[in-house]
């Protein structure tokens, strides 16, 4: 039974942003349409959420203080950066950080994100589902990691959690 959805931040949630030259603290995010109402269905439908995130030089603070400006922080239990862990994905610490903060094991969570490579490619070695995000224009499926699922925006993922859960149409 899936508890608990680890997402990544960055081309997923929102428009790429990077805190390689500015740290997240003194920049803006833009999520896309469809995020808002994605994680607040998720959040209702009872998910634990982790916000799972490589930065350069921003740790958990400041994505926490971005997330608020941008409006999204609410939907989140946890959120992990690879400054705060000192990984980045796919290294399992990044993961198995976010699933110590949700109280879940592995096998209860799926892996969001839009880049099968960094994203997804450490979720599965550790037996967790994924979800690529495939919107238009981003990186697509890789060869040699597959995606669990595949979805084409984010209004897709609460139907296949409460598939992957048996609670559709409860």
């Amino acid at each position: 039974m899936i508890r608990a959805v680890l997402i990544d931040v960055g081309e997923t949630l929102v428009e790429r942003i990077s805190d390689r030259d500015i740290p997240l603290r003194s920049q803006s995010m833009t999520p896309f349409p469809d995020t808002d109402a994605a994680l607040a269905e998720i959040r209702q439908a009872g998910y634990r959420v982790a916000a799972v995130s490589n930065t350069e030089q921003s740790g958990d603070d400041q994505l926490d203080d971005i997330l608020t400006r941008a409006g999204l922080r609410r939907h989140f239990d946890a959120l992990v950066t690879s400054i705060s862990v000192g990984q980045r994905k796919p290294a399992p610490a990044m993961y198995l950080k976010a699933l110590e903060r949700l109280d879940c094991q592995p096998e209860e969570a799926v892996m969001v994100g839009d880049d099968a490579r960094v994203d997804l490619a450490g979720a599965t070695a550790l037996g967790m589902a994924t979800v690529l995000v495939n919107r238009p224009g981003s990186k697509g499926p890789v060869a040699g990691i597959p995606a669990t699922f595949i979805v084409t925006s984010l209004s897709g993922l609460p139907g296949l959690l409460a598939r992957l859960s048996g609670t559709e149409g409860t």
